[in-house]
Order: C-alpha cells, then sequence, then structure tokens
C-alpha cells in the first residue's frame, strides 16, 4: 500500500505475505520520484505491533466488562537501502533486499492479545519530504523456535497420588494435531478416583491482561470446549497401585501458536487431574510447544 506525499511515492512488493520466523523477508521496492529529490537515509524496517487488552477474551465470564487496551509498535529488524544523493524528477529506483525476522515471534490474535506485523520502507529527503511504503505480513513458528521448553513442568502438586506423561512423541504439535501417549499413576497410598482427565491448556499474559483457559469454565459455551477437548480417562477408578492410563488428546483446530515477546505471551501445557479431595490437588502441567508452520 502506498503512502503518498502528493508527488513521489514507495511501492512495495512482499515476495510472500507469510514467513517462518527467523527466515528473512523478500522484499522489492519501487521509489518513483516525480520531482527533484535529494535522498538521504533509506531503509525497510519489519514493524512489530503488540496489543493486549484485560476483560477480553473467552476466558472472561459472560457480560464481563472493564476492558482496557495497551499497544505498542517496535521495529525488530532493518535493511539500508542504500539510496543517498539527488534524483531526478521521472527518476524510477528499484531495490530487493531481505528484511531479518529473527528477533519476532509468530503472529497471533486470541484471548484479547494481538501480534501483528508490517514491512514498511522509508526514504527522507533533505527536503524534509518523507517517502513511505509498508505492506502487511503474517509470521508463522517452526517446532524449532520454542523447542527448548518443550515438557518444561510448569505445574505439579502431589496429594494422593504422583503423575506423569509417557509419550509417543515430543511435547509438541500442529493446531489439530493428536498426542499419544500415556497417564503415569503412582498412588501414595490406596484410593479411589472419581475422574482422571488430560487436555491441553492454554495461559495468555500481556500488558493489562492476565487469562487461562483450559476450557473448564463455568460459562455454558465454555463448558462445550471442555467437553470437546477434555479426554476422561476413568471414572471411579481403584488406585491400589501404579497405573498407566493410555490417551489420544487432540489439540485445537483454532489453537494459537506458542509465543513470547517482552509484552505478551501465549504458553501451552498438557494437563493431567486426579480428582480425590479437591480437583486441584492431584496435577501435573508440561509445556506444550504448538507451532504453525514447518
Amino acid at each position: 500500500m502506498p503512502i503518498l506525499n502528493r508527488r513521489s511515492e514507495v511501492r512495495l512488493t512482499v515476495a510472500s505475505t507469510s514467513c517462518a520466523v527467523g527466515q528473512p523477508l523478500t522484499v522489492k521496492m519501487r521509489i518513483v520520484a516525480a520531482t527533484d529529490l535529494d535522498a538521504g537515509a533509506a531503509a525497510v524496517g519489519l514493524l512489530q505491533t503488540m496489543s493486549s487488552c484485560s476483560g477480553q477474551g473467552m476466558e472472561q465470564p459472560l457480560g464481563a466488562t472493564g476492558r482496557e487496551r495497551r499497544s505498542r509498535t517496535v521495529t525488530l529488524g532493518a535493511a539500508p537501502l542504500g539510496i543517498a544523493g539527488p534524483l531526478r524528477g521521472g527518476t524510477v529506483v528499484e531495490r530487493t533486499v531481505h528484511v531479518p525476522t529473527a528477533a519476532a515471534s509468530p503472529s497471533a490474535r486470541c484471548g484479547g492479545i494481538s501480534v501483528d506485523y508490517w514491512v514498511r520502507a522509508e526514504v527522507n529527503t533533505f527536503g524534509g519530504q518523507l517517502l513511505a511504503g509498508q505492506s502487511r505480513v503474517r509470521l508463522v513458528s517452526g517446532r524449532a523456535l520454542y523447542q527448548d521448553s518443550e515438557g518444561t513442568v510448569l505445574a505439579s502438586a502431589t496429594g494422593a497420588c504422583e503423575l506423569d506423561f509417557d509419550l509417543a512423541g515430543p511435547f509438541a504439535g500442529r493446531p489439530g494435531g493428536v498426542l499419544h501417549g500415556r497417564l503415569l499413576v503412582r498412588p501414595k497410598q490406596p484410593f479411589v478416583a472419581r475422574r482422571v482427565l488430560v487436555f491441553p491448556r492454554r495461559v495468555t499474559s500481556g500488558v493489562g491482561t492476565s487469562a487461562v483457559n483450559i476450557w473448564r469454565h463455568t460459562d455454558p459455551a465454555l463448558s462445550r470446549h471442555r467437553r470437546r477437548r477434555s479426554v476422561t480417562l476413568a471414572e471411579q477408578a481403584e488406585l491400589a497401585g501404579p497405573r498407566a492410563f493410555p490417551f489420544a488428546v487432540r489439540l485445537p483446530t483454532d489453537a494459537c501458536p506458542t509465543l513470547v515477546t517482552p509484552d505478551c505471551s501465549v504458553l501451552w501445557c498438557l494437563r493431567a487431574e486426579v480428582h480425590h479431595g479437591r480437583p486441584s490437588s492431584n496435577v501435573l502441567e508440561r509445556q506444550l510447544n504448538i507451532y504453525n508452520g514447518q
């Protein structure tokens, strides 16, 4: 989309509007000088806009109020254009540049949090004119982006038993994928578990908001999510010794990818609950890496 200064303009063409984090964006620029210009600093940069809204998102009760949105835009990477000096009227300058994305996180919109990206080119002139153009892009994540955190224990509570996961693969997957494994339960003494559950859990946090989505909300709409996402492994299970409960858990098809920025984050985990006494007395959470690229 060109931004005109009434006479001259900058036009951007991005080779692909979707790019994996860590891979450079290939951008073709076309600068048209309608009149004589004295070009100064010129560069193409990747702009990241992060925003979060408290009191918004499916984690909130129906009818919740008190919304407050905060946002911030930063430039993560820039590539010089190598254009300086006088440009005569009618001159057309074309450049192909590669904009780095290593400092970025995936694009996302979920739980009151949004992370968006634009490629923006600017050419400053000594006459005080600013030529600028920008184009929106989408960044996706590969598994390697947050691979080091896979399987990290985020929460553990051992009341009547100890829990662990035995997955057939890594603690990672794409939206709509299925995690196969076993929940290992080691009771400290014999007891009867009212219910044994496994389900994915999402935690979003940002400036002005902190929300948890485990699909166990009391709102009717969210209860339907829980019934679709959670897997009941057993009910009224007699646990006199170690037990292994096989499971297959499908990740949400619309799952936002894992992301971490200085202003906001979206984390996923695989959560197990053994209900005995208080439901939260026997839990285990290990971090999942959900990615939407290769």
